[in-house]
This record gives structure tokens, C-alpha cells and sequence, in this order.
């Protein structure tokens, strides 16, 4: 059998290289092909027979050494190897040219190796005709579009999305979208991989969209944000999902528009809350016009977004103000010509006018209303009440951001109506019975209503048929916030405060304002003890609950007191027993309640024995005084004493103060005491005077003194029946007692300052200590407590808060005084820190008249006063 011969190596290699899928060729030095070799992909111009002994040139049919092949075969026989893209008989080409050596020697001709890429480069083209084409089509969207692959990292965006996010394309490619956009939840909450629905949604292969109602916000890259409608599509491959697709839209108007339509109905569900609220206010024939036009001013104010509001009528060519709201002192506004006001800018346009802005307005820019009282946003309507015009209106010391429209033009339409028809049922019936028994402010009963009520409704009941309570209800520190925002925002505090209330106590339950600050609850019927708790308890929640005045935000709390009882028991008894249980919780830090029980029992029967005491005590003059001298700390002289109240108690001995002082203020009777006490430190002082003994002598004044109509009469009785000389005489109030009413208070000190009296501010620095008030009050010594300086000189916070104190004092030109000086280490510090004058142990105890005449004989310095 015969069999085929074997190739030869040459002929082996011939038939392998005539198999490889691309274009092999050697040349010679002159470029003259000397080899070919390759697979069918070649052309038929290069085949084997067509190009041996053909230079490169013959074949490329040029003889330009620039041409691109002819450039890298040049190349390579200067011995620097050449590849290129190249196209040929439409065909593409890669092609590589190595220079063919001897070892060692230079170049005796090429090597080179041609790649068919024609396929491969329609496939680019069309790929990136493809991206062409979706980034045209993407670049028209207005929505932006992100693309993700499963490592949430981008892959592709849109020209919407790097116009939104504020970031070109380059940035925000391969970066993770949670880092790119930053989102946040409606509630401000920042939305992470690992918490994001949406995300997880895509992982199981669903779409997912955001909320429209509360929408994601995303983040500029300048830190801005903006709320973005979103949704999403996984992209779902053979082996799930590799990636999403992410479409958002900017929905900043549309969002606007919704906050606004939700403030315009927020606004007008106001509007009727507080019409409902006005519209029963009329109906009530219990109240006056001064209290109705506060409601309707303070309601009207509120839902126009304005501070201001007035009642003004005219008589003739005067504007008369009847009430205001925030325009500060009415004397102001007293008699202003009608040219002068906005009011008549609502007269002359015959019906409601209003304006952003009157100082842009020709006819109002120059008149005093906007010159002076500085009026710029302004709405008014006039209505009639018999005879006379008024003037219903509203203003603002600010521009109004964009025009009044006709609903509110109709809003205070209504408000004017409600007003005249108030007034003229005022002038068609009285109603004193009624007014007698409910608050002016809150239209609550009042004390004198409510004891009755609680009377009327026991004496009706059987006898323990039936558990009742009775809750005492004490604004806690709302007298100081009173002082300090004004009466008008007090005013809107207790409103408010009666209004959260209203809404716990239901039924036959009562709710009244005994007066200031305090309320009362009657619980008729009481299922249980825990029944009164529950409503103590929500009392005491509801009044924690921040109080919004004006731009203001003020924080109150309560403190509650009850009483739980079968027996019918007096009203006055029922309510002595809840404030007892009431001013206990105070004594414990407010914002509570409690219980009365037996041990308050006897805690108000000792009450009420010392209160017996003390009326006793006034009337048989069993009131002393006792002095503590005042030493200047340069010269040691003796410059005055402190008066202070000693209660010689018969079968009791003396009484300390902290025993009565605070009972006496509270049931009224430091008016008397403080007066015996003014008369009688007068009297000691005429005649220490007439002895020789220059001593000005220092009287504590309370509150309640203050408060008191009589109180500078009696001061100038004191001084006339006396006959002492007025600057010989101190007053001395603390600070608690200065803010109750400010206004009052400057009044009252800068007419006693006016007399000859010298003032003196105590406990500084103990409570409120602030400047404003500081500034307001005719003060000329400043006494540093006695808790700074018992820790003198030791205690560095002790020292620097003397120091301040003094320095404080110094710089406004007033005296200092420190009390409660025990060690002579005290005394030397204080002097080197400059503070005047001292009183304390380390020179006498309080001591009487007689015992003070004594020691001050062998005080070994001159008395004078400083």
C-alpha cells in the first residue's frame, strides 16, 4: 500500500501559515516583497503569486514615502519597529512592521503582519452611533437619568441630570449614587444604601417610585437642595439584576405650589377657626369692647400677618384712637390730624383699602403714620355704628411680601362687622349680673363665680353620694415673663393657656380664672382618684407645650394642686387646701401636681393659726425692729442700719421671718406690716438724727407693697409725720419684686427717688439680673448676696461673680453693698476689689434700738453718712 511522503519542515510551516486569519509578508532591503503568506481574510491583490518579487510601492501603486504603509516599512528598515491602522482595497487593516536583522547587523529588509479589523471597527462605529444616538434622544429630556451598575456606581447620566446636580459628566461617572445625590427624606433624615426602600425594591427585580406628597430631596453639588419626584427600573439580566436605571425630576415649583395651596388652606382653616371663635365672643353679651376688639385684634393680627392693629373713629378732622395692639404707648397715637393717619386712606377709597406698602404709595409715604409710627404694610375697613365712622385696621412696621387679596380684604370685612354689631348690642342691653362673675380676659368664671358654683352644686348633692375634686392650677413663672415680653403677650399666654384647658375639661366639669396666673377645675361626680389625676396630669402637658408670641417662643409649666372629697366641705376651705397642695409642688420645683393629704392638713391649719396670729400681731402693735449697721469697708465709719421685722409673739417668743414674711405676702397682710415697718424706721431714724447720729436707714419693700395704690401716699406720710429728712431713708426691693411690672415699678422708685429717698437693689445676681431692667429702674446701690460672698475669698466662681458684680456697678456710677460679712478674709478682699460698704456678723448681729445705741458708742469710728 503506498503511502504519501512527509512534508518537509518548510513545506509544514508554508501550510500553518497559510491558516492564520492574517496577512504575513517579508520584503527586502529595496521593499521588495520576498515572502506572503496568510488565510483566505486577505484580498486577492495580496495573494501570494501577486505580490513576490512586486516592490511595496508597485502594489500600492504610489511612490510617495509619506503614504501610511510605506512610512512604517521606511521605519522599520531604519530599525524602529511601526504599527498603524490602515485601509486597503476597503478593507481596514492593523498592521504591524518589525525590521528582519542578522544579529548584530543592521536592517536587511521587513517583517510585517496585517490584521482584517474591518468588522471589528463597524462594530465601534456602530456603538458609538448608538451612544450618539442615546445621548441625543437623553439630552432632550427634562427629567434626569442615571444608569448604575450593580455596584451602585454610575455609568451613564444624562445632560438633565448634570445641569440639576450642578456637576459635569466626568464627575459624576464612576461614582457611587448615594455619594452623588446625597438624598434625604422628608423629615430631614438622610436616606442611606442600607435603609433605602427603593433600592430594595430594585434588588428583588421591581421598580420603584418616590412619594409625590413627601418627596426625596436631593443635593447640588453647592450644598442646595432640591425636592425630586423619582423612579426607578432594574436592569434584569440572565443572572438577575446588574444594575437600574434611575429617572428624577426637579419638582421645586410643583412642591412650592403644594406648601402653598396646604398654607392657603392651613390660613383658611385659621381664618374660620378664629371667625367661629369671634362670632361666639359677640354673641356673648358678658363681654365689653375693650376685650372683644383685643380678640378680634389679636385673632385679625394672627391670620393677616400682621402685629399691629387699631379701632380708630373720627371726629371731625381728628383720627381718635380707641383700642391698639403693639403700637407701644397709646399718648403716641392721641388726636392724630385724620390728614396725618393711614385711616383715612380707607375713608377717602370709600370702602377696605390696603397696600404692602405705604411708603411707596404717593399719597401715604409722607404722612405721619408712615414717617413716625413707621406703618408700611396697611389693611383697613370702615363700618358705622349710629352716627360715628370707625376705622378697623391692621398693620406692620415691615413691607407685606406680595399684595392683600380679596379674601383678605373680605376677612377683615367680616372682622369690622363683628365688631359694630358688638357695639351696637352694647348699646341695647347691659349685662352687669353676668360681667360680675366671668374674666374679662379669658371669658372664664371667675372666683367669685366659681365658689359659688362649687356652693351651689354640694349643697345639691346627698351627703357622700359622691366623690368631687377641685384643682388649683398656678402658672409657673409667669409673672416674669409677663414683665418681660409685656401685659398685651401675657395676655396672649393666658388666652392660650385657657383655651388648652377648655379643651381637657369636659362635661359638667367648670373651668375659672381665680385671677393673675391661677385657675380652678371642678371634677363634679368623680368616678375615681386616678380620674382626677389623669386631668392633672394633661393640664400639666398641655401648659408645658411651648406658647408661640408673635416671633417669640415661651415656655411655661404648671403646677397643680387637688383636693378629693365625699364630705361637703366649704368652697373657701376646698380652695385654701388645693392652693396649700399647689404652692407645694412650687416648693418642689413646679410642673406637677399633688394630692392634698393630712400631712398638708396640718401644714394649713398651722397656716391658718399663724395667719390668725399675724392679724392679731397687727393690731397689738406685737411687730419690733431690729438693726444691722452698715460699715464702710475705707473708712470703718458706720454710714446707716438695715430695718428688720421681728414678730415678739406672745407664749411663742420671737417668730423667725422666713416663718410669716412669705404668708404675709401671700394673704396681703405685709401692706400693713410693711407700712407700721416704713413709719417706725422713719421715726427710729428722726431720732438717731436728733441724738447726733447720722445713720441712713434702709426699709424691704415687697411686691405687694408696690402693687399697692396707697403706697406713696403713705410714704409721704411717713416722712411728714416724721419729719425725718427723705435722704436719711433707703428703700430696698430685690430683684424678683423689680420685674413684676416694670413700667409701675420705675414709675413708683423714680417718684420716692424724686422725694429724697435712696434705693437700693438687692439679692443682684440671685435671679434675673438682666440689663434692660437694670437700666429702666432709678437705682443707686447694688447689694451683692450673701451666697456670692460666703464663699469669699476661697471659692473662684464666688469671687468672680463679686468681682463682676462690682465692677458692673462701678462703671454705672452706683454704690455697692455686701452682705453677710463674717470673717475679716472677707472684709480685705472686698475693700481691694473696691466695694464700699458691708454689713454682716463680723461687725454686729441685728440688735435693738437701745443695744444698737450701745455698741455703736464703742465703735471706735466716726459715724457719717457715706
Amino acid at each position: 500500500m503506498a503511502t504519501d511522503s512527509p512534508l518537509d519542515a518548510e513545506e509544514r510551516v508554508r501550510l500553518l501559515l497559510a491558516q492564520v486569519p492574517a496577512l504575513m509578508w517579508t520584503t527586502d532591503a529595496q521593499l521588495r516583497f520576498t515572502s506572503s503568506h496568510g488565510s483566505a481574510l486577505a484580498p486577492p491583490s495580496f495573494a501570494p503569486d501577486h505580490m513576490l518579487g512586486r516592490t511595496l510601492y508597485e502594489l500600492l501603486g504610489t511612490d510617495n514615502s509619506s503614504h501610511p504603509v510605506v512610512a512604517m516599512h521606511l521605519a522599520a528598515l531604519a530599525g524602529t519597529p511601526a504599527t498603524g491602522e490602515v485601509r486597503f482595497a476597503d478593507r481596514d487593516f492593523h498592521c504591524s512592521v518589525q525590521p528582519l536583522t542578522k544579529t548584530g547587523d543592521a536592517a536587511t529588509g521587513t517583517v510585517g503582519i496585517a490584521i482584517d479589523v474591518t468588522e471589528r471597527k463597524r462594530s465601534e462605529e456602530e456603538v458609538r452611533r448608538q451612544r450618539s444616538l442615546t445621548r441625543a434622544m437623553t439630552a432632550t429630556l427634562a427629567d434626569g437619568l442615571l444608569v448604575i451598575d450593580e455596584r451602585l456606581d454610575v455609568t451613564f447620566a444624562n445632560e438633565a441630570a448634570e445641569r440639576m446636580l450642578g456637576i459635569n459628566l466626568g464627575e459624576i461617572l464612576g461614582r457611587n449614587i448615594y455619594d452623588l445625590m446625597r438624598p434625604i427624606r422628608h423629615d430631614g433624615m438622610p436616606i442611606t444604601a442600607g435603609d433605602s426602600d427603593m433600592l430594595a425594591a430594585l434588588r428583588r427585580g421591581k421598580s420603584a417610585s418616590s412619594d409625590p406628597v413627601r418627596p426625596t430631596s436631593y443635593t447640588r453639588r453647592d450644598g442646595t437642595r432640591f425636592p425630586v419626584l423619582v423612579t426607578a427600573a432594574p436592569i434584569v439580566g440572565e443572572h438577575g439584576s446588574s444594575g437600574a436605571v434611575f429617572s428624577f425630576r426637579d419638582i421645586s415649583d410643583a412642591h412650592t405650589m403644594q406648601q402653598e395651596l396646604v398654607a392657603a388652606t392651613e390660613r383658611a382653616r385659621r381664618r374660620e377657626l378664629a371667625l367661629t371663635t369671634l362670632w361666639r365672643l359677640v354673641g356673648r353679651q358678658d363681654l365689653d369692647p375693650g376685650t372683644l376688639s383685643h380678640a378680634i385684634l389679636i385673632e385679625g393680627g394672627r391670620a393677616l400677618g400682621l402685629e399691629r392693629g387699631s379701632v380708630v373713629h373720627v371726629d371731625g378732622e381728628l383720627c381718635v384712637v380707641d383700642y391698639l395692639e403693639n403700637f407701644g404707648d397709646p399718648s403716641r397715637y392721641a388726636r392724630l390730624p385724620l390728614a396725618e393717619s393711614a385711616a383715612e386712606l380707607v375713608l377717602s377709597h370709600g370702602q377696605t383699602y390696603s397696600s404692602p406698602d405705604l411708603a411707596q404709595v404717593e399719597k401715604g409715604r409722607h404722612r405721619l403714620a408712615v414717617t413716625e409710627h413707621g406703618i408700611r404694610a396697611y389693611i383697613g375697613a370702615m363700618f358705622r355704628v349710629g352716627k360715628r365712622t370707625y376705622v378697623l385696621s391692621f398693620a406692620s412696621a415691615t413691607p407685606h411680601e406680595k399684595p392683600f387679596d380679596e379674601e383678605d380684604h373680605t376677612y377683615i370685612e367680616l372682622l369690622a362687622g363683628f365688631f359694630s354689631r358688638h357695639l351696637l348690642t352694647r348699646q341695647q342691653q347691659e349685662w352687669i349680673v353676668e360681667l360680675a362673675s366671668i374674666d374679662p380676659l379669658t371669658g372664664l368664671p371667675n372666683r367669685t363665680f366659681f365658689s359659688r358654683y362649687i356652693s351651689d352644686r354640694i349643697s345639691g348633692e346627698q351627703e357622700g353620694e359622691t366623690g368631687f375634686a377641685v384643682l388649683a392650677i398656678g402658672l409657673d413663672r409667669f409673672k416674669a415673663i409677663n414683665s418681660a415680653l409685656g401685659h398685651n403677650a401675657g395676655d396672649r399666654i393666658l388666652l392660650e393657656a385657657s383655651a388648652r384647658m377648655r379643651g381637657i375639661v369636659r362635661g359638667d366639669a367648670v373651668l375659672a380664672r381665680l385671677g393673675d396666673d391661677e385657675f380652678a377645675v371642678l371634677l363634679p361626680h368623680l368616678s375615681s382618684r386616678y380620674a382626677a389625676e389623669h386631668v392633672a396630669r394633661r393640664i400639666c402637658e398641655a401648659l408645658a407645650a411651648p406658647f408661640i408670641v408673635g416671633d417669640e417662643t415661651v415656655h411655661l409649666s404648671a403646677s397643680v394642686g387637688v383636693v378629693i372629697t365625699k364630705d361637703h366641705t366649704h368652697t373657701d376651705e376646698l380652695l385654701l387646701q388645693a392652693d396649700v397642695a399647689m404652692h407645694r409642688v412650687k416648693d418642689d420645683g413646679r410642673n406637677g401636681f399633688r394630692i392634698y393629704s393630712n400631712d398638708l392638713a396640718l401644714q394649713v391649719s398651722r397656716r391658718r393659726r399663724l395667719e390668725t396670729g399675724l392679724r392679731k400681731a397687727i393690731a397689738n402693735q406685737e411687730f419690733t425692729l431690729v438693726f444691722q449697721p452698715f460699715v464702710n469697708l475705707v473708712s470703718h465709719s458706720v454710714v446707716g442700719a438695715e430695718a428688720l421685722i421681728r414678730w415678739q409673739r406672745p407664749g411663742f417668743g420671737v417668730v423667725n421671718p422666713d416663718e410669716f414674711i412669705g404668708l404675709a405676702e401671700e394673704s396681703g397682710l405685709i401692706v400693713p406690716i410693711g407700712s407700721w415697718a416704713l413709719a417706725a424706721a422713719c421715726a427710729q431714724a428722726k431720732h438717731w438724727s436728733a441724738l447726733g447720729m447720722a445713720l441712713r436707714i434702709a426699709v424691704n419693700i415687697s411686691a405687694r407693697q408696690l402693687q399697692d395704690p396707697s403706697f406713696l401716699s403713705e410714704v409721704e406720710e411717713a416722712l411728714a409725720q416724721s419729719g425725718v429728712d427723705p435722704s436719711m431713708i433707703g428703700l430696698e426691693i430685690t430683684e424678683s419684686v423689680a420685674v413684676v411690672d416694670l413700667l409701675a415699678t420705675r414709675r413708683i422708685l423714680q417718684h420716692c427717688r424724686d422725694l429724697g429717698l435712696r434705693i437700693a437693689l438687692d439679692d443682684f445676681g440671685t435671679r434675673y439680673s438682666s440689663l434692660a431692667y437694670i437700666r429702666e429702674l432709678p437705682i443707686d446701690t447694688i447689694k451683692v448676696d450673701r451666697r456670692f460672698v460666703e464663699g469669699l475669698p476661697a471659692d473662684r466662681t464666688s469671687a468672680a461673680i463679686t468681682r463682676a458684680i462690682i465692677a458692673f456697678g462701678s462703671s454705672l456710677g452706683f454704690d455697692t453693698l455686701a452682705e453677710g460679712i463674717e470673717t475679716a478674709e472677707q472684709e480685705h478682699w472686698l475693700a481691694r476689689e473696691g466695694c464700699r460698704t458691708a454689713q454682716g456678723f463680723l461687725f454686729a448681729k441685728p440688735m435693738a434700738p437701745a443695744a444698737f445705741e450701745q455698741w455703736l458708742d464703742a465703735w471706735p469710728h466716726r459715724s457719717t453718712v457715706a
